[in-house]
């Protein structure tokens, strides 16, 4: 707002001296948009390096050719009976012997 009896003319440079505190606080205005510009630099970088590693590992995943799904099967130590508490494969404790 335009202090009154003068014109834009005069109250532009009062307004950029800021009751002369201007020095500190446009150099703190011009570090932070120079600190939220780097931010929003680096930012763009890493999501682009993030989209193009992405796709890369996408690349790779359909040029491997893909297993068929492998089959559970028990192995031969877990093949026991259980109920009757045999402990197939595994050594015997000192009171099972004999």
């Amino acid at each position: 707002m335009v202090a009154r009896g003068k014109g834009v003319v005069e109250a532009v440079p009062e307004f950029i001296a800021m009751g002369g505190y201007g020095a500190y606080v446009w150099s703190a205005f011009g570090f932070a948009a120079l600190s939220m510009g780097g931010l929003l630099w680096q930012s763009f970088r890493a999501a682009r390096r993030s989209a193009l590693e992405v796709e890369r590992l996408r690349d790779t995943r359909r040029a491997r050719p893909r297993r068929a799904p492998r089959r559970l099967e028990p192995r031969a130590a877990d093949a026991g009976d259980f109920e009757s508490g045999s402990r197939a494969g595994r050594p015997r404790a000192a009171d099972e012997v004999g």
